[in-house]
């Protein structure tokens, strides 16, 4: 199964979903503000919970387990809080416990073709990193069991992330900021990541999945790009836009989650790649595995094995396959020539030739991503570059028809990728700050009916 096929879309994009944006939506945030202040982190836990429940019964007892575990493993860190050894194990515990539920059902979803878990890593790793941050004194002991439910069970996070720093959240669930102004902003977030997700992104998969179809005697170079090109565009997409859902419904009941991708294909570096695309948790690996591994030695030789740690845990991310670890180690071993082989010449070069060296440096590597085996990625990288094989058309009647049909969604999608949105909504702010409110309100407005006519 490809990733796109494991993301389950019709359980990932619920939050898209008419019915979650007109009817569940408008109920959770009529809770929300109808109870008093200090039931409203209840609210949100229990109403996050039945969430999870309504669409995915299945893996709510999981849920429940490891986060109670972890919240366990936090009562016995507080009472014995004198003892060095009994905390230890505690994180140990944490830390095996979740790490065991992530291989165990990655395991089967790629040998036994289990439905992927919705969250699972969202849930897992929240609540090892809270542990973890408990233990170094980073923040209180946590004690309150519904604080820490809704921690690693906000409903908007576990689709796609962000991954969120317990001290940064629990700042938030004591005094959430609710305004009118978060609340536009929240919704205009909100519809702009459904949009991308459930329109754009979906829209691209499907796209992907018929070129992927594709029978042997059809293929041609363009195929090949196309196949690359959409699959990266796909995966920004759905990802960015269920980030930015999770931003926006946090916004709205007064949490500000942390931005995860920032126009990832217009990056500078590798480096600068893993700082724009799914950052918090690659900002997570950091923190927890590469500085524990002397990642900031300074000598090639000891970081050239950290920088490999790195890069296989951010492959892993999209799932336990040999393809994914290979992306992760692609990406790794461009990060170290860039540290430590060519950095200077990279300072030097303009901004544009260092954009272009990235981008093709990351669209070479979704190559590795983008088929099931390595051995199919070898077969796709040749495809790709046999321009002057007489065996192999440039292109043909049926990759000519799929993008002549789809061109204005190809087009739009590659314009939106880039930054050219932000730029033109800073410049309105920057000129007329007084309307800009009023702006948002109106571009929530044409979102809610885009949204709504095509998913129609």
């Amino acid at each position: 199964m490809q990733i796109i096929n494991q993301l389950s879309l019709d359980t990932v994009l619920f939050p898209a979903s008419l019915s979650f944006v007109y009817v569940i939506l408008p109920l959770l945030l009529a809770l929300h503000h109808i109870f008093p202040a200090r039931l409203r982190v209840g609210v949100l836990a229990v109403t996050s919970l039945l969430l999870y429940l309504m669409i995915q019964p299945d893996g709510l007892i999981l849920m429940v387990v490891s986060v109670a575990l972890d919240y366990i493993a936090v009562r016995l860190m507080n009472r014995h809080d004198d003892r060095q050894d009994i905390k230890r194990l505690c994180v140990i515990f944490s830390v095996v416990k979740n790490l065991v539920i992530i291989a165990v059902t990655g395991f089967l979803v790629q040998t036994r073709g289990v439905p992927l878990m919705l969250g699972t890593l969202i849930y897992t790793l929240s609540g090892m990193d809270a542990v973890i941050q408990m233990y170094k004194k980073e923040c209180p002991y946590e004690l309150d069991a519904i604080k820490f439910t809704l921690y690693c069970c906000f409903f908007p996070r576990l689709s796609a992330g962000p991954l969120y720093s317990y001290k940064d959240f629990d700042a938030q669930m004591i005094n959430p900021s609710l305004s009118s102004t978060n609340l536009v902003y929240g919704v205009t977030a909100f519809l702009l990541g459904a949009v991308k997700a459930l329109i754009i992104g979906a829209q691209l998969s499907d796209l992907y999945l018929q070129i992927l179809d594709f029978p042997a005697e059809s293929a041609s170079v363009l195929s090949a790009w196309m196949l690359v090109i959409i699959f990266a565009l796909a995966i920004f997409y759905i990802m960015s836009g269920l980030s930015e859902m999770a931003q926006g419904i946090g916004l709205m009941v007064g949490f500000k989650l942390p931005q995860n991708f920032y126009f990832p294909y217009q990056s500078r570096s590798v480096a600068d790649f893993f700082e724009r695309f799914n950052i918090t948790a690659a900002a997570f690996i950091r923190k927890n595995v590469y500085k524990n591994l002397a990642g900031k030695a300074g000598k090639a030789y000891q970081d050239l094995p950290n920088l490999i740690v790195f890069g296989m845990l951010m492959g892993l991310w999209f799932g336990l396959r040999v393809n994914h670890m290979v992306w992760g180690l692609y990406l790794a071993l461009f990060m170290f020539m860039e540290k430590y082989l060519y950095n200077r010449i990279l300072v030097q070069l303009p901004t544009l030739m260092c954009r272009f060296y990235t981008l093709c440096v990351v669209l070479s590597s979704f190559t590795i991503l983008s088929v099931n085996s390595l051995a199919q990625s070898v077969a796709s990288v040749r495809l790709m570059f046999s321009f002057f094989s007489d065996s192999v058309p440039l292109y043909n009647n049926q990759i000519m028809y799929i993008m002549s049909s789809n061109w204005l969604l190809l087009l739009s999608s590659c314009v939106l990728a880039t930054n050219l949105g932000n730029v033109i909504s800073h410049w309105v702010r920057k000129t007329l700050p007084r309307t800009y409110t009023a702006l948002n309100a109106a571009v929530s407005v044409v979102l809610l009916v885009l949204l709504t006519t095509l998913s129609l």
